[in-house]
Order: C-alpha cells, then sequence, then structure tokens
C-alpha cells in the first residue's frame, strides 16, 4: 500500500544551509504525501520509493510539474472544499522544496536514503478480509479477467461500516476493485463448491449484489464522519470482485490476493448509502476529442446530505463534473475535474456536508477525448468506444455518499 508521512514542509530556500541529509529529508515527505499514491514500489507509475532512482528522475519531476502534467488532475477545491485536498496538488512551498533538491544535485543522505515503511493509510482495521487463496489470472482474449471471492466478515450481530480501504496486492495487473454486500448465495454459480477460494463472475456484479465502495488507481480510503455508517447485516458475507487485465508482457505470470481493510461499529447515529449516478448505454464515437454524456436522479429524501463523490471514467476520459440542482434552477458544485488520470482517481470528502432540499436532482457529466491526438488513446486509429467495465470501454459514474441529515 502507499507510505504515509505527514510533515511540516518549509521551503529549502528559507531554511539555513542544510545537509545532503535534510535536503532529501524535505523532498521525501513532499514525495510521500502527494505522489505515493502511484509512485509506489509495485504501482502504476516508477517508484519513488528508492532513492537513487528518485534522485535520477529530480529534473523530470520539476519538469513535470512546471508544465502542469504532474500531479495529474484532481478535484478543483474551487468547486468545493475537501478533506485532504492538500495531497491533491502541489503548493509554492512543496514546488520550491523540490526544485531546491533537483538544483542542488538532488542528493539522497545516506542517513535517510530508505523510505518510510509501506503501510495501509487507515490501519488498524477491525477486519482485514482477503480471498481464500492467491490467484492467477487467466486473461481472455480482450485481455480482460472477472474474479470474485466470497468475504464472511463473521459478525454475529448486524454492524456498520464506518470506512473501508482496498488492500492491493499486485497493483500492475489490478484495473479495479469492487466491495458488495449479498445475502446467502445470491449471484453465486450454483456448481461453486466454495465461493472464498474464488469464482468467475461478471464485470457488472450480479443481481442482489449491493455495492459498497471501489478501488481504482491512486484511490483513497473511504471513511465516514465519527457516527456514521453503512449498515451490514448480521453474519454479514461480503463480495470482492477483481478486475484483472493484460496491460505488459508477463502480467499473466503474476498472483494476487487483495482484500480489503474494514472498520466497524456496533451502532452508529446515522446511517449512510451510495447512489451510483451515470448514465449506462452510450457509445463514444470515433474520432470525438470532447463527447459528453450525462445523467441525473432525483435527490430521494429531504434532509440527505451529500458527504463525498468518487468519480471513475476509464482512460478516454477528459473531464468531469457532478453538482446538484435545486429546485430553484441554482446549482451547487460537488465534484469538478478538469482533464482526467486513470492512475489518479480519488474519493473527494467534502470538509462540509452538503444538505439537500426537497425537488433537489443530482446531476453528473463526463467528456472524453476519442481522437488521435489523445496521449492515453489505446487505438490507432480510434474506433467507437460503448459503455462497459472492459478496459477499452467507458464508463461515467459519480459513486455519490449521503448520510441521514438528523
Amino acid at each position: 500500500m502507499l507510505p504515509l508521512l505527514v510533515a511540516c514542509v518549509t521551503p529549502v530556500a528559507d531554511l539555513p544551509a542544510q545537509s545532503d541529509e535534510t535536503l532529501w529529508t524535505d523532498a521525501r515527505a513532499v514525495l510521500d504525501v502527494n505522489c505515493a499514491r502511484c509512485h509506489t514500489a509495485g504501482g502504476q507509475a516508477p517508484s519513488f520509493d528508492d532513492a537513487a532512482t528518485a534522485s535520477s528522475m529530480a529534473a523530470s519531476m520539476v519538469a513535470a510539474v512546471d508544465a502542469g502534467r504532474m500531479p495529474p488532475p484532481a478535484p478543483e477545491t474551487s468547486c468545493a472544499p475537501y478533506e485532504n485536498s492538500d495531497t491533491f496538488t502541489l503548493d509554492d512551498a512543496e514546488i520550491a522544496t523540490l526544485r531546491a533538491w533537483a538544483d542542488a544535485g538532488a542528493p539522497t543522505g545516506a542517513a535517510v536514503a530508505d523510505p518510510p515503511p509501506v503501510t495501509a493509510q487507515s490501519a488498524p482495521f477491525d477486519a482485514e478480509l482477503y480471498g481464500g487463496q492467491p490467484y492467477t489470472p487467466s486473461f481472455g482474449a480482450d485481455g480482460n479477467d472477472y474474479r470474485c471471492f466470497l468475504l464472511p466478515v463473521g459478525n454475529e450481530d448486524a454492524v456498520f461500516l464506518t470506512g473501508m480501504e482496498a488492500l492491493v496486492d499486485a497493483l500492475p495487473i489490478v484495473h479495479h476493485v469492487v466491495l458488495f454486500e449479498t445475502s446467502g448465495t445470491t449471484g453465486i454459480p450454483s456448481d461453486v463448491e466454495d465461493p472464498t477460494q474464488g469464482f468467475a463472475c461478471s464485470g457488472l456484479g450480479a443481481g442482489g449484489w449491493e455495492f459498497l465502495g471501489a478501488w481504482a488507481p491512486g484511490a483513497n480510503p473511504v471513511i465516514f464522519p465519527e457516527g456514521t455508517g453503512m449498515k451490514l447485516a448480521r453474519n454479514a458475507q461480503l463480495i470482492l470482485q477483481m478486475h484483472y487485465f493484460d496491460s505488459f508482457e508477463g502480467a499473466d505470470q503474476l498472483s494476487d490476493q487483495s482484500g480489503y481493510g474494514v472498520h466497524l461499529a456496533d451502532s452508529v447515529e446515522r446511517r449512510v448509502e451510495q447512489y451510483p449516478i451515470g448514465p449506462t448505454s452510450f457509445t463514444i464515437p470515433a474520432g470525438d476529442s470532447a463527447y459528453v454524456v450525462d445523467d441525473s436522479i432525483p435527490a430521494g429524501d429531504p434532509g440527505l446530505e451529500v458527504l463525498g463523490v468518487w468519480p471513475h471514467m476509464h482512460v478516454l476520459g477528459a473531464g468531469f463534473d457532478e453538482r446538484v440542482v435545486h429546485s430553484d434552477g441554482s446549482e451547487s458544485c460537488l465534484l469538478h475535474q478538469d482533464g482526467w488520470n486513470f492512475h489518479n482517481q480519488v474519493f473527494a470528502k467534502l470538509s462540509t456536508p452538503l444538505r439537500l432540499q426537497t425537488g433537489d436532482s443530482l446531476s453528473v457529466s463526463c467528456t472524453y477525448d476519442n481522437s488521435a491526438s489523445n496521449p492515453q488513446q489505446p487505438k490507432d486509429p480510434p474506433e467507437d468506444v460503448p459503455f462497459g467495465e472492459e478496459t477499452g470501454n467507458e464508463m461515467c459514474f459519480g459513486f455519490t455518499y449521503v448520510v441521514d441529515a438528523e
């Protein structure tokens, strides 16, 4: 998982003369807080865990920051204030720290060359749930493999899920992870003797499975406010759905045993629900550089509060927007993001929940670039791309968490 290092970073230029060790410590803090979601061992981008590797890339880091390529696009705080939004972007002080380190020759500082221990961000957990055995994907002709595992929680009485974090094992082959709750053997093929050992499943899950949460590259934990949570039935059974993708030579040789760390409570004051908002029938025309799809739903019972949004698209994504449309025609922004990077999909938790009123609706809009000029374009020449779970398809969802206001 991701290194977690919380530090108060002061611009190197404003500090007295420092040793190589101090320069590396300052740079290390910036990288761990802002970059480690992707740049970690086994991750989706070159790892900065190794001091020598990070040092060799210092100049390119600064160049990427100057060009606006890094950090990758993230929810804009001009839309709404979010918790931990300082990890979405680099501020002037952090940029100055990286620049000073690079200008000094990017010393590694032998005394502090080793990265901090790799730990889950929200540990310790009340339970860590894994499939019964490691799994080596069997990719189809389209490069996809969907594998599900039954995860018994072991609770004799009803409990509440107050937070969850995907514990992803073989990062390079994992396209996404979804966590559902099921009842009995609902959605499990009848010929599967032991579903805890894994079984083939649909990319869209099964009828009767209740969506709890999901992970894609760059995602952070979902932690609900104190006193709130999603209810799980007694003797709850969860489904861990793994989507593996054959994206490089040797991917079919990797084994994976991912899971979920969960936070549980016997009772809560307010219950959380999740709305998956987005269209499920569209086709993005080949060559279109700004194709827009959208969807909206009634906001439900008045008095609900929106806690946050996890936006999800695939590689052709170019922008995402979700907002509350009020009955008087006014709007409240929940999440706006110009640009998209599949490897940096963060859960944007509102600093202050947004109260919904009678007549409100929730609206999601996604923009795609299916042109040949898109550097993330997987097809040459571009092809029409339909909605779907597979990596070569596209999705547009704002997974929106709401809570009873009273």
